[in-house]
Formats: structure tokens, C-alpha cells, sequence
């Protein structure tokens, strides 16, 4: 007979449900306190996300001070420059639009009076827009709103150009002269001088493409016609302009050197100098510096004048007589 089998221990299962309700007890109430904690935590974090946005909304929400600073300082760069613009100005270097303002100026001139317009400051000859050849008379010069600066030496006390209330003259000397205002159109001689040089102007900004005719230096007697769409005349060394008028007495058939109209002056015909090293003659379609009907360097020369030509210039040829 086989004995019977041992019974399970009741303490022991009362040991194990004891351990477990303790268990279950600590994490229902852990589980409360994690509850408990998180209005406050939540409120910590919304109150503190709403200090934040009102912060954030007040800065934003307030209107910015601009710095004026800046500003202030670009206005009166600009006022200390429009009220230093100057209509009125010495030699030196200027600047253009910041010193001086743009316009047609006059000089006084003097003895080797040069100014230059200039595109910059680098000193390079790409800086010159235009310039004058350096000389004693009065000048005059268009200053551009697009030039960067203007330089003179030795010319005086430029001016802004103003009519002339007394009106265009017909009787003036050296100088630069604006056509309709300082002088009349017309056709006009001087007696010449060693080294006289005119030119006829389209403008007055100091470059080749202002010049409309001109002569080559000269010591002769000149006529010059200038016309009322002229600019203006620049003549230095030539003495005193009139304006040309019928002469008296008939054309001559003995001549010497200088300029001389054709039909007024000298009869029209075949002609012949006694010469001279080096003679040059001039055949001239008209007195605008650029009308040259045909020319020549002779040490014994004979020329046909046409009754057509407006005129003859002749240099260092001595006297001529019509053959």
C-alpha cells in the first residue's frame, strides 16, 4: 500500500498573495502621484509658454525705432552738397555735381590757360573728355551733368554764362566767342599776327568733334565766315575781327600775301609769285575753314584763280601779277 501524497502548504500561498497585492498597492500609487504631478507640470509649461508668446507678441507688436542715424547723416551729405554747388569758380580740380554745378562757364583766361573735362580722377589720358590747347585768351567751356570733374590752371575765375545785354557785336578780338550772343553771323576779316589760329565751334566741350573749320596757324591777314548755326569762334593772335564789306575801289590784278576774296579784293585769273621757300597757296570754295578748292607748295608759282572761287590765301609767295 503506497502512502498517500503530501499536501501543499496553505502558508505558503498566503505568503505569495500577500507579495503580490503589495506590489499591485506601490504601483496604484505610484500611478496617482504621476496624476497628481502633471496639472502642475502642464501649468508650469503653459504659463510659461504664455509668457513667452506675450512677450514675444509685445516685441513684435511694438513699432521698431528706426535708427536715424544713417539717414540723418546721407540728408545732410546731400545738402552740404547742393548748397556748395557753385555757379562760380577758381582754377583747380572740381568735382562735378558735389562742387560744381553743370552749365556753360566763361574764363578770363591768361598767360597759358588749360582746362580739361574729365570722365574720372585716375590721371590717365582716358580721363579726358575734352580739353583746350593752353592758351592766353578767354575761354569758355561746357561743363555736362555726366562728367565727373572739371580742371583748369591759369584761366581765372570762371562764371556761369549769362546773355550780354548790350547784344551781338560785329567788331571783336581774340578770344572765345558764343555766335547770336557775343557776336553776329557774318563774314569778317582780321590783319593776323605771328602764330594766329581761329577755329568755328559746334560746342564748347574741348573736343575735335566741336570744331565745324579752322585755319592753320598763320601770321597772315584772315576772313572767316561764320554762320548763325555756328556755336560759337575761338581766334587767338589774329588781332581784331570786323565785318567784311564791299571795298571801294576795283578788284586788284597785284597782290600780296594773305587772304583775299575773289571778285572783291583780287580779279579772278592766271596769276604768278616771285616764290619763296617754302610759298603755299590756297584756293578757297569759301571762308568756313574747311573749304579748300586746291593748294600747293611752289618755289615758282603760277596759279588760275576762277571767277568761282570765293577766295585765294597765299603764304611767304611774295607778290603775284596777272599774266
Amino acid at each position: 500500500m503506497y502512502p498517500p501524497p503530501p499536501r501543499k502548504s496553505r502558508r505558503r500561498r498566503w505568503i505569495v498573495a500577500g507579495l503580490a497585492g503589495f506590489f499591485l498597492i506601490i504601483i496604484i500609487a505610484a500611478a496617482v502621484g504621476d496624476e497628481s504631478d502633471e496639472p502642475e507640470r502642464s501649468g508650469i509649461t503653459a504659463s510659461s509658454t504664455e509668457t513667452d508668446e506675450r512677450s514675444t507678441t509685445s516685441r513684435s507688436s511694438s513699432p521698431a525705432r528706426p535708427s536715424t542715424k544713417a539717414n540723418d547723416s546721407t540728408t545732410a551729405s546731400s545738402a552740404r552738397s547742393s548748397s556748395s554747388l557753385s555757379s562760380s569758380f577758381g582754377d583747380g580740380t572740381h568735382r562735378v555735381g558735389a562742387d560744381i554745378a553743370p552749365g556753360t562757364y566763361r574764363a578770363p583766361g591768361g598767360e597759358w590757360c588749360r582746362w580739361a573735362r574729365l570722365s574720372g580722377f585716375g590721371g590717365s589720358g582716358d580721363d579726358i573728355l575734352g580739353f583746350n590747347a593752353p592758351t592766353s585768351v578767354s575761354q569758355i567751356a561746357t561743363i555736362k551733368s555726366g562728367d565727373a570733374g572739371f580742371e583748369s590752371s591759369g584761366c581765372g575765375q570762371w562764371t556761369r554764362s549769362s546773355p550780354r545785354s548790350s547784344g551781338p557785336s560785329t567788331n571783336f578780338g581774340d578770344g572765345t566767342h558764343i555766335v547770336g550772343e557775343d557776336i553776329a553771323p557774318g563774314t569778317y576779316r582780321a590783319p593776323g599776327g605771328e602764330g594766329c589760329y581761329w577755329a568755328r565751334l559746334s560746342g564748347f566741350g574741348g573736343s575735335g568733334d566741336d570744331i565745324l573749320g579752322a585755319n592753320a596757324a598763320s601770321f597772315i591777314s584772315q576772313i572767316v565766315t561764320i554762320t548763325s548755326s555756328d556755336a560759337g569762334l575761338e581766334s587767338s593772335g589774329c588781332g581784331q575781327w570786323t565785318r567784311s564789306s564791299p571795298r571801294s575801289s576795283s578788284p586788284s590784278t597785284s597782290f600780296g600775301d594773305g587772304t583775299h576774296i575773289v571778285g572783291e579784293d583780287i580779279s579772278p585769273g592766271t596769276y604768278r609769285a616771285s616764290g619763296g621757300t617754302p610759298c603755299y597757296w590756297v584756293r578757297l570754295r569759301d571762308f568756313s575753314g574747311s573749304g579748300v578748292v586746291d593748294a600747293g607748295f611752289d618755289t615758282d608759282p603760277t596759279v588760275t584763280i576762277e571767277s568761282t572761287d570765293a577766295g585765294f590765301e597765299s603764304r611767304r609767295c611774295g607778290q603775284w601779277t596777272l599774266q
